[in-house]
């Protein structure tokens, strides 16, 4: 039943040189000229050049055009994609979801690029020639873009087996949908704590003051520290370790691990210790003091036997058999001597004899 001249008018849209609406204002002409009786074809096609404004109209104004499969192809020619369907399949082909990219965004490309593949095909096709081609692209396009989704939506969605590219769109939002509400949710409950750190454990979740493993680790030390400074409970300055070790909190925050076993305070390591370093200091010291005392022991030994050689020469010598004479000389006994002197002692008291 052919359609009113009025009636076909309503169908026809207007077209201003927009490429978006190139193939919407040339499909609708071509159903309504199909739609109508073979003599109002003239007046339909009248009333199609009036549909034509802005840029679209300065450029036809200029030529003249008998039918509308010239003004058609002159449209196409000026406001077509000049891509070839190769390029189109390629195009299409190469269609992923974008970091961060909604769903609808990504399927509304992989629709342009169906449309686009549809539009390409050649006008001397038979009916159901471009049929199977129309039936072609769009499950080459269901394909692509489910394999083009994000790993879980694509598994989502290949499980619920979509007959047509329309129903996996459908059925992708709805399920994008449903994991970013779990999502609200799970950052719902969990409250403030997503957004800190702990700098003991590089974990986020919870703070530093509420981390189990420097808790953890905080008792493993004090017992440990305990264990230790139960040996020398005695002495002044484990008990001295002890309080500054009960009084500081924080101090598997700032030392961690390291542990003195020199001085018992944890902290540092006994290379780096203070206490040591000055213990070494004085015992050094100390043999240093000794063996200059030695030395002198030895000089002061040379010189009290060359002055007992002397005396002995000049005849000065004390006569053994007066204990008086011997008690007021003062020689020291052999039990008051540095061990260096006691033999040279005996060895004059011999020769005095």
């Amino acid at each position: 039943m052919a359609l009113s001249l009025e009636t076909a008018e309503r169908m026809l849209i207007k077209f201003d040189g927009t490429r978006s609406l190139l193939y919407e204002f040339i499909d609708n002409c071509d159903t309504a000229l199909e739609s109508i009786d073979n003599n109002k074809k003239e007046i339909l096609f009248s009333i199609i050049k009036t549909k034509l404004t802005g840029k679209a109209r300065e450029l036809t104004r200029s030529r003249q055009f008998t039918t509308w499969n010239s003004l058609k192809d002159h449209l196409v020619e000026i406001y077509a994609d000049r891509r070839t369907q190769a390029q189109w399949q390629l195009e299409l082909n190469s269609c992923k979801q974008r970091f961060n990219e909604d769903v609808s965004l990504y399927a509304s490309r992989v629709e342009n690029c169906c449309t686009e593949l549809i539009n390409s095909l050649s006008t001397t096709l038979t009916a159901d020639a471009h049929k199977a081609c129309v039936d072609l692209f769009k499950t080459q396009a269901l394909n692509v873009f489910v394999a083009g989704l994000t790993k879980d939506l694509a598994l989502l969605v290949k499980a619920q087996k979509p007959d047509s590219l329309e129903d996996a769109i459908s059925i992708a939002i709805n399920e994008e949908q449903e994991i970013r509400s779990k999502i609200e949710i799970q950052k719902f409950r969990s409250g403030s704590l997503s957004g800190q750190f702990c700098n003991f454990c590089r974990k986020s979740g919870h703070s530093i003051t509420n981390c189990r493993n420097k808790f953890n680790n905080r008792n493993l030390h004090v017992h440990h520290m305990q264990n230790t400074t139960r040996t020398f409970s005695k002495s002044h300055s484990s008990n001295n370790t002890l309080n500054q070790f009960n009084n500081n909190n924080n101090f598997s925050q700032g030392f961690g691990s390291k542990f003195c076993y020199y001085c018992k305070i944890p902290g540092h390591i006994s290379r780096n210790c203070r206490k040591k370093q000055r213990d070494d200091d004085h015992k050094i010291h100390s043999d240093r003091t000794r063996y200059s005392q030695f030395n002198n022991c030895n000089q002061n030994n040379r010189s009290y036997g060359n002055s007992s050689k002397y005396d002995n020469r000049n005849g000065n010598n004390c006569s053994t058999n007066d204990n008086t004479n011997n008690s007021n000389l003062n020689f020291p006994g052999p039990s008051s001597l540095p061990a260096p002197l006691k033999a040279t002692h005996i060895l004059q008291a011999g020769s005095q004899l």
